[in-house]
Order: C-alpha cells, then structure tokens, then sequence
C-alpha cells in the first residue's frame, strides 16, 4: 500500500536502460536502439498498444551460414535472461539450415507463381531453387517476447530480404531447430 501511495505522488520508479549488452560467451554486443516504439496486437477481439524496446546486434553464425542480424524485442527496459539463452543457443548451434531455409522459400514463392500466377520473371530468368537463392540475403533473426508462449525455447523467426518482393522480403519460422513456416509472417 505505502508502495502504491509512493507511486500514486511521485510516479513509477523508472530503471534506467543500458546502452548496450555483451550477450557472454558469444561476444555479441546487442545496442539499445529504440526504447519509446509500440507494438499493436489483438487481445480479445481489441486492438492492444504495448511499449517496448528495441535491441539489435550481429554475429557470424553457422545457423545460417554467415553473418545473422538480431532484433530482440522485449516488454521491459533489458532482455531477460531466457531470451538471451534462446540468443546463445542460436549462435553455438553447430549445423546450418540455410539449405533448409532455402528450400522453404524456393516452396513458397514457387506457390505464389503456380497457385496466384505471380510473374518473377523480372528478377529470375530461369526458375530454379538455386536462382532464387541467389536473390534472398541479409537475414536478421527477429526474437519478440511481446506474444510470449510457454514451452517455446527454441522458436524464432528469420527474415530474409529478397529481390522477389523488396517491400516485405520473407520470413522463416524455426521452431526445435527446424523449419516449420515460411512466407510473410512479421
């Protein structure tokens, strides 16, 4: 109750957030880029606005053969320590699921040229999965602890930018260390 009066004169105690983080062992340093962004979701049939901030870094990973951008959104001002263990995991992960990932992409976008007759021809000569391939890069793993589920410690989604659709690239699902979705999902 005194708690409540203190906060009710005063307003909330308000931590301070750090500039950056070294997520140890792994040497990735996560920078505190935005900390006043919203996010807006459905909650029972009405539009929720959450505050969250934002952190972002980038390491060389085997996961996806290369260099992988992070983006950890978190409710609080520094990410918890779940979210960070996910972050580790993702970087020791020994093998690679570019092949995987590539495989899912070259599924969908193949869907969107037989099923709604899109024409990628401006950017693919020759439809292939390995065409395709080379037109998707830059992927940024994006872990979100906004919409958080319990029994997910190994899920998260990677966005690849792609000359196929350079508004919205596209997106993997990884869940227990395998791809489950693909297609526009952030």
């Amino acid at each position: 109750m005194l708690n409540r009066l203190r906060n009710a004169i005063f307003g909330e105690l308000h931590e301070p957030t750090p500039a950056s983080i070294v997520v140890e062992p792994t040497q990735l340093v996560l920078a505190c880029d935005d900390t006043s962004a919203t996010s807006t979701t459905k909650v029972d049939g009405k539009r929720v606005t959450c505050p969250y901030t934002m952190w972002t870094g980038s390491i060389e990973c085997r996961i996806f053969a290369g260099l992988l951008d992070f983006q950890l959104l978190v409710e609080s001002n520094a990410p918890r320590e779940r979210d960070l263990d996910l972050i580790r995991r993702i970087v020791a992960y020994e093998r690679s699921l570019t092949g995987d990932a590539m495989d899912a992409v070259f599924n969908f976008f193949s869907g969107l040229r037989n099923d709604h007759g899109v024409d990628f021809s401006a950017v693919v000569d020759r439809w292939s999965r390995d065409s395709v391939a080379k037109v998707v890069h830059s992927p940024s793993c994006l872990i979100d602890d906004l919409d958080d589920e319990p029994g997910f410690k190994n899920r998260f989604i990677v966005s690849f930018s792609t000359d196929l659709d350079p508004e919205h690239g596209v997106d993997v699902q990884v869940d227990q260390w395998r791809i489950v979705d693909c297609g526009c999902r952030v």
